[in-house]
Protein backbone atom coordinates (compact mmCIF):
# COMPACT_ATOMS: atom_id res chain seq x y z
CA UNK A 1 0.00 0.00 0.00
CA UNK A 2 1.35 3.38 -1.02
CA UNK A 3 2.27 5.73 1.47
CA UNK A 4 -0.71 8.20 -0.03
CA UNK A 5 -2.90 5.58 0.38
CA UNK A 6 -2.78 5.04 4.24
CA UNK A 7 -2.71 8.18 4.87
CA UNK A 8 -5.90 8.33 3.42
CA UNK A 9 -7.35 5.55 5.39
CA UNK A 10 -6.25 6.58 8.63
CA UNK A 11 -8.12 10.32 7.60
CA UNK A 12 -11.21 8.01 6.67
CA UNK A 13 -10.74 6.11 10.40
CA UNK A 14 -10.31 9.15 12.04
CA UNK A 15 -13.22 10.21 10.22
CA UNK A 16 -15.38 7.82 10.92
CA UNK A 17 -14.37 8.06 14.78
CA UNK A 18 -15.45 11.93 14.65
CA UNK A 19 -18.81 10.82 13.36
CA UNK A 20 -19.47 8.27 16.28
CA UNK A 21 -18.58 10.89 18.65
CA UNK A 22 -20.77 13.65 17.15
CA UNK A 23 -23.80 10.95 16.90
CA UNK A 24 -23.23 10.33 20.54
CA UNK A 25 -23.23 14.20 21.43
CA UNK A 26 -20.09 13.71 22.28
CA UNK A 27 -19.01 17.38 21.30
CA UNK A 28 -15.29 18.05 22.12
CA UNK A 29 -14.02 14.57 21.20
CA UNK A 30 -15.63 15.53 17.64
CA UNK A 31 -13.77 19.17 17.91
CA UNK A 32 -10.39 17.45 18.67
CA UNK A 33 -10.11 15.24 15.93
CA UNK A 34 -11.60 18.23 13.42
CA UNK A 35 -8.44 20.20 15.15
CA UNK A 36 -6.40 17.05 14.69
CA UNK A 37 -7.22 16.25 10.94
CA UNK A 38 -7.09 20.39 10.38
CA UNK A 39 -3.68 20.65 11.19
CA UNK A 40 -2.49 17.51 9.11
CA UNK A 41 -4.36 20.18 6.16
CA UNK A 42 -7.08 18.35 6.21
CA UNK A 43 -10.58 20.09 6.06
CA UNK A 44 -14.06 18.89 6.94
CA UNK A 45 -17.45 19.50 5.38
CA UNK A 46 -20.77 17.96 7.67
CA UNK A 47 -22.76 16.71 4.87
CA UNK A 48 -25.16 15.70 7.65
CA UNK A 49 -26.49 14.29 11.28
CA UNK A 50 -23.54 11.81 11.68
CA UNK A 51 -21.91 12.10 8.13
CA UNK A 52 -19.09 14.28 6.66
CA UNK A 53 -16.53 14.87 3.89
CA UNK A 54 -13.51 15.62 3.69
CA UNK A 55 -10.67 17.11 1.32
CA UNK A 56 -7.07 18.27 1.25
CA UNK A 57 -6.48 22.28 2.19
CA UNK A 58 -5.38 24.32 -0.41
CA UNK A 59 -1.04 23.89 -0.65
CA UNK A 60 -1.50 20.74 1.84
CA UNK A 61 -0.05 18.34 -0.47
CA UNK A 62 2.51 20.40 -1.76
CA UNK A 63 3.55 21.17 1.88
CA UNK A 64 3.48 17.52 2.52
CA UNK A 65 5.60 16.37 -0.92
CA UNK A 66 8.16 18.96 -0.25
CA UNK A 67 9.20 17.27 3.26
CA UNK A 68 9.36 14.44 1.49
CA UNK A 69 11.57 15.93 -1.48
CA UNK A 70 13.98 17.04 1.56
CA UNK A 71 13.86 20.69 0.21
CA UNK A 72 13.51 23.12 3.33
CA UNK A 73 11.64 26.79 2.00
CA UNK A 74 12.34 28.02 5.72
CA UNK A 75 14.44 31.14 4.73
CA UNK A 76 11.59 32.16 2.51
CA UNK A 77 9.61 34.96 3.81
CA UNK A 78 6.21 34.45 5.19
CA UNK A 79 3.37 37.01 4.40
CA UNK A 80 2.76 39.01 7.47
CA UNK A 81 -0.63 38.84 8.79
CA UNK A 82 -3.60 40.80 7.67
CA UNK A 83 -4.15 44.09 9.27
CA UNK A 84 -7.33 44.12 11.43
CA UNK A 85 -10.33 45.19 10.20
CA UNK A 86 -11.31 48.49 10.73
CA UNK A 87 -13.61 49.41 13.89
CA UNK A 88 -16.76 51.01 12.90
CA UNK A 89 -18.65 53.83 14.57
CA UNK A 90 -20.72 53.28 17.36
CA UNK A 91 -23.82 55.60 17.78
CA UNK A 92 -24.20 58.21 20.69
CA UNK A 93 -25.04 55.68 24.08
CA UNK A 94 -27.27 57.92 25.68
CA UNK A 95 -30.87 58.20 25.03
CA UNK A 96 -30.98 61.83 25.13
CA UNK A 97 -28.85 62.28 22.02
CA UNK A 98 -30.27 59.40 19.97
CA UNK A 99 -33.62 60.05 20.35
CA UNK A 100 -34.85 63.61 18.82
CA UNK A 101 -36.47 66.00 20.60
CA UNK A 102 -40.29 66.20 21.10
CA UNK A 103 -42.29 70.08 20.25
CA UNK A 104 -44.35 70.79 22.94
Amino acid sequence: MSEQAEIQRTIEKALAKRNKARSKKMWSVADDIRNMLKEMGVLIQDTGPNTSEWRWAKGALEDSEAEEDGSDDSDSAEAPPPAPAPKKKRAASTDDEAAPKKKR
